[in-house]
């Protein structure tokens, strides 16, 4: 619930390319390193180099210390260390020794570093993570990276779904997680971050004192304490998990990826999601434009929403047609066209038709069909998956709030185009029943279970809810669909 709500509250996303430069900040710093052991500037490092390195780290060290690291770090075994090499050695946290965040050269032990980690994982302190332990931790982390400003780039090495994770660390399938099976499953996970192994110790203790604190503070609610202060220390500890979990936990591969693809694209013509989106009036136009074109009538379903009031839900067959997507494409110009995908049944009902029609503004119910009948799709095609998404949330939602009907029928038509998994949808629906249900009055869920309505209850309120797109796709971030910095960047301006 505080997750979702500091989401909701509306949280700054200032786009891609800030968190990316976080992580080329974090391989500016050992490529420093690197350039400062390659004293030759030959671009690797020879063995007297490194022999001259550790003679000021670990006067101590002999030939054959000398020899052992080099061994470890010269992957190839070619006599030189590539900053490829130097950089897996530094980020790899299965080392046993590093570089620290004081410059000294030292032992490394991940187990010392992951065992007050461990112990907030198990919550009863009897030596070993149960499953319920397991999931309920694992799902505030991935949880906080789904949705905080501070997530990480599309790139998250946590699998979402925490029951199958589970499975995955439970080796021996003894339904427990053993401190050595904790710590295997963290070194694998780190390992793609790139974090440097320095840095480690003290993201960890961080994230473990936030966990700590988050647990507390449920347990002092559960035996109904009051504590003055409660909430705001609560969603400072939120914000702290996701910010440590982003660093711990992202795919540096990715990141990597991604930071090249956004200098590629530099300066080209991008596709921007400006507000107002197409209003009620501004589609009602749409629908009368197909259906005096096309002979297709837009919407024929209608359904019971708040208060009585009845609205259409798009529906495809023969005679009938519905808007996939309704999405905006700028040309190199300040002016956004907004394409509107339109599919009917063929008459033989053989297959799909598919025409696009353009609007040149959100509040000009200007459409005119296009010659070229695949340019919403090219322009879809060109759209990640969470803006595909949104594109198609628009379109059901016809300028007007999406009611639970209308949310469902989208959402699964999400699944049919293989935008969404199954499973996200199953989530999202637990996550608005928990929602309906901690909204409840006390005194009225009291009165509500004495009467055996409880469930009717929670049911007719959901029957009633009504969410933007944006909303939507807000709770199914939280459900464990990606949705990066840069998606929000543009669908928020």
């Amino acid at each position: 619930q505080i997750i979702f709500n500091h989401f909701h509250k509306g949280c700054a996303h200032p786009g891609a390319q800030c968190r990316l430069v976080l992580m080329e900040d974090e391989l500016t710093t050992i490529k420093d390193t690197f350039k400062t052991w390659d004293a030759d500037g030959g671009g690797t490092i020879e063995r007297e180099e490194l022999e001259f390195v550790m003679q000021k780290l670990s006067p101590q060290w002999g030939p054959s210390e000398i020899n052992e690291l080099m061994n470890q770090i010269d992957c190839n075994a070619d006599g030189h260390i590539s900053f490829d090499e130097f950089l897996q050695w530094l980020t790899d946290p299965n080392a046993e020794q590093t570089l620290h965040e004081d410059g000294w050269f030292g032992a490394f032990d991940l187990k010392e570093i992951l065992k007050p980690l461990y112990d907030v994982f198990d919550m009863d302190g009897n030596g070993y993570v149960t499953a319920a332990e397991f999931i309920e931790c694992h799902a505030i982390l991935a949880n906080s990276l789904q949705i905080h400003p501070e997530a990480s780039n599309g790139a998250i090495a946590l699998q979402q779904d925490t029951t199958a994770q589970f499975s995955l660390v439970d080796k021996d399938g003894d339904g427990q997680v053993s401190f050595d099976e904790f710590v295997n499953w963290q070194g694998e996970v780190m390992k793609k971050s790139g974090i440097p192994n320095g840095r480690l110790p003290s993201l960890v203790e961080e994230l473990a004192n936030a966990l700590s604190d988050i647990f507390q503070i449920s347990r002092q609610a559960e035996q109904g304490q009051q504590v003055s202060g409660a909430q705001e220390v609560l969603e400072k500890q939120v914000k702290q998990v996701a910010a440590m979990s982003r660093k711990l936990y992202s795919d540096i591969e990715r990141r990597k990826r991604l930071l090249e693809e956004s200098k590629q694209e530099n300066g080209k013509s991008k596709i921007f999601w400006k507000n107002p989106i197409p209003d009620e009036n501004c589609m009602n136009a749409l629908a009368r434009k197909c259906a005096a074109d096309l002979g297709v009538r837009l919407g024929e379903r209608e359904e019971k929403g708040k208060k009585g009031k009845r609205r259409s839900v798009m529906a495809t067959s023969s005679g009938f047609g519905s808007v996939r997507h309704v999405l905006p494409v700028v040309d190199g110009t300040s002016e956004t066209r907004w394409l509107a995908e339109i599919v009917r049944a063929a008459a033989d009902g053989s297959r799909e038709e598919v025409f696009t029609y353009a609007a040149s503004s959100s509040s000009r119910a200007d459409w005119s069909r296009q010659g070229e009948e695949t340019m919403a799709r090219k322009a879809l095609d060109e759209l990640p998956v969470p803006l595909k998404v949104y594109a198609l949330l628009v379109a059901h939602a016809q300028g007007r709030a999406l009611t639970s009907v209308v949310m469902s029928a989208a959402l699964e038509e999400a699944v049919q185009l293989e935008y969404l998994q199954p499973y996200m949808l199953q989530a999202l629906n637990e996550r608005l029943q928990a929602l309906v249900e901690e909204n409840i009055d006390e005194v009225q869920m009291v009165e509500l279970h004495a009467t055996g309505e409880f469930n009717d209850a929670v049911q007719r309120q959901l029957a009633d809810i009504e969410l933007s797109a944006l909303e939507v796709l807000g709770l199914l971030a939280t459900a464990g669909f990606q949705v990066d910095d840069a998606h929000w960047a543009q669908i928020e301006s």
